[in-house]
């Protein structure tokens, strides 16, 4: 664990760039799903070589579900931790069943603690990290989905942060 294991002020800070346009916008149209999952990832990675982020490194990114839907994630060097940002393409078209994120989530189920928050509809953040209690990679997915649920306590819709796993 790096610097991700920062305090929740840090990690809120992150988290702020990449909300504002999958839980504002009217409308989803492909290139807006995409521009809103790729922020959200980008705000979780190193600002600029020799930075710390919480990810190290993009993992995935694509449309699914005949476009319905557009995925992107990241993850540590170790794999302690991912992050993946879900976003309707479609007006009210948000899909959830990715078989990437699917197996992910039953590889870090097995060790460690997943969280999401979103809105309806819109899209779905989860946050995965290995560990159990203070000062793991699970508490920082943890952190994470806390601090996106309290970032849009008052958007329609909103789905308040859960356990996963």
């Amino acid at each position: 664990m790096k610097a991700r294991v920062a305090s929740g002020v840090v990690v809120a800070l992150v988290l702020v760039l990449g909300v504002g346009s999958a839980a504002g916008a009217k409308s989803n149209s492909p290139a807006t799903a995409q521009a809103a999952a790729d922020g959200t990832i980008q705000s979780l990675l190193p600002s600029s070589p020799g930075q710390p982020g919480i990810c190290d490194m993009k993992t995935q990114s694509g449309f699914f579900a005949h476009r319905a839907s557009y995925l992107a994630s990241c993850s540590t060097a170790d794999g302690g931790f991912a992050a993946f940002s879900i976003v309707a393409a479609k007006n009210g078209s948000l899909h959830l069943h990715s078989s990437y994120v699917g197996s992910q989530l039953h590889t870090f189920c097995a060790g460690g603690h997943a969280y999401s928050a979103g809105v309806k509809g819109k899209f779905a953040d989860l946050y995965a990290g290995t560990g159990d209690g203070p000062g793991t990679e699970a508490a920082v997915a943890q952190d994470l989905a806390n601090a996106l649920g309290d970032q849009i306590k008052g958007v329609a819709g909103r789905v308040a942060p859960f356990k996963v796993c």
